[in-house]
């Protein structure tokens, strides 16, 4: 892994823990991933992928840790940032939804 690739591990790394402690009640798998973790990401991608703020030109990643799931992107409006996040958060399995979306600049 290069210094580049390192780094940018070690601010992700500290961004999802900063986070996590907004969903403290939430218990951890250890030092990895939970197991299920990926298949949280499948099926919440798969439910937020129906909704049309998911869709282009809005940008959304689904990241998973300990069944804490992470959105990240950029959608136009507050509406559409809400949505997505409570969609993720009727997923069976997820525990807590940390709602990174950006709103994307309007021009005014």
């Amino acid at each position: 892994m290069g210094k580049q690739s390192r780094g940018f591990a070690m601010v992700l790394a500290g961004v999802l823990v900063a986070a996590v402690a907004g969903c403290a009640s939430v218990g951890t798998c250890g030092l990895g991933a939970c197991p299920e973790d990926a298949k949280l990401t499948a099926s919440v991608w798969e439910t937020l992928k129906l909704h049309a703020a998911a869709q282009p030109p809005n940008l959304i990643h689904v990241q998973t840790l300990n069944h804490v799931v992470f959105l990240r992107g950029q959608v136009d409006t507050d509406p559409e940032r809400l949505s997505l996040e409570e969609a993720a958060r009727g997923v069976a399995g997820v525990k807590c939804v940390e709602d990174l979306i950006n709103l994307s600049f309007q021009g005014h």
